[in-house]
């Protein structure tokens, strides 16, 4: 019934209305960064969010994005003494993002990946470590990748076993004023 309620929710993603606007991603990610590190009081989170991350996009969406890709980190940082967790931008076009895009980072210090699975990481339920190490439903990231299309936007992502992940992910550029 949960993987049902989550595929549902993954269908009302890619079907809901956009209501684009400037956002301070700065703020949304400090906002998730406490939340989590209240969830996991027992952990030592040290969240890094830069300053000045501004994007354009639907402010429900955006939040349930950076909130999937920072909890990640936090579930696949499980093992180290002392999570590292980083949200910034990218200022070299790291993934070919066109002008009106802008690159951001999550980045941790966690479980990583090996670099030649990355592309099975956007995939509705597919995962990349047993539900015994790291519990979930493969849909979190599947989510993201759906919000990011939806923006125009795309994501990639970097890791290495046990030497932490990085996701670069691109947004419409807030104009500067």
């Amino acid at each position: 019934a949960q993987q049902i309620d989550r595929m549902l929710s993954l269908y009302r993603i890619t079907h809901r209305d956009l209501e684009p606007a400037p956002l301070d991603l700065t703020d949304m990610g400090l906002s998730i960064a406490r939340s989590l590190g209240a969830a996991e009081r027992a952990r030592h989170l040290d969240f890094t969010i830069a300053d000045g991350l501004t994007a354009v996009a639907d402010p429900v969406l955006a939040h349930l994005m950076l909130e999937n890709l920072l909890g990640n980190a936090v579930q696949y940082t499980g093992r180290e003494p002392v999570a590292r967790i980083e949200l910034s931008q990218v200022r070299l076009g790291r993934v070919g993002a066109p002008d009106d895009m802008t690159t951001f980072v999550v980045r941790d210090n966690g479980a990583g990946f090996p670099a030649d699975q990355a592309h099975r990481l956007f995939r509705p339920m597919s995962r990349l470590h047993a539900d015994d190490e790291f519990p979930g439903t493969g849909l979190g990231l599947a989510s993201v990748a759906r919000i990011l299309e939806r923006h125009g936007g795309r994501i990639t992502a970097e890791g290495s076993p046990e030497h932490g992940a990085a996701f670069y992910f691109t947004l419409p550029r807030a104009s500067a004023s």
